[in-house]
């Protein structure tokens, strides 16, 4: 879990709800790992981040791009809780549960029974992520082209 927006006293309140589940929240509150009971909290750290991402079944997060990307394309189950006052996060927010994520506007004990339900129903999105590398070396290499082609028509046009 990685929720920037909420401090750790809400966040352990919440997830304390589900004592037989095994959360690994980071945040930027935590200076060692230490653990509560079923809740381990780690310090920011992009690389033990992304370790736990790839262990994990599902992630709860903001509705930030990179994390709800990540967590699409490695076919983990998603749940997103945008940050208020943040427009991208809210049109984010709107897509992913238009392809059927997941999403509560805010961390509390109120929204336990969507995330209990999450929980027992997971749904992993299938995106198709397209590698379309032959396609973007050629746009590449053409650009590249009429750049210097271009380059070469405006000295011969200045002589």
């Amino acid at each position: 879990m990685y929720l920037p927006a909420y401090d750790l006293k809400r966040i352990t309140k919440v997830l304390s709800l589900f004592p037989n589940v095994k959360w690994t929240i980071f945040s930027k509150e935590i200076n060692e790992p230490k653990t509560q009971g079923s809740l381990r909290f780690f310090p920011i750290n992009e690389d033990h981040f992304s370790k736990k991402l790839a262990k994990s079944d599902g992630i709860i997060t903001s509705a930030g791009f990179t994390t709800t990307s990540e967590a699409l394309f490695l076919g983990k189950t998603l749940l997103v809780i945008p940050m208020r006052g943040q427009i991208e996060q809210s049109f984010n927010a709107q897509v992913l549960k238009k392809m059927g994520v997941t999403v509560v506007k805010e961390l509390s004990i109120k929204k336990s029974k969507i995330i209990e339900h999450w929980l027992e129903n997971p749904n992993v999105i299938k995106v198709n992520f397209e590698n379309d590398l032959n396609y973007l070396v050629d746009q590449i290499a053409l650009d590249y082209i009429k750049i210097k082609h271009k380059k070469v028509l405006d000295y011969k046009l200045a002589q």
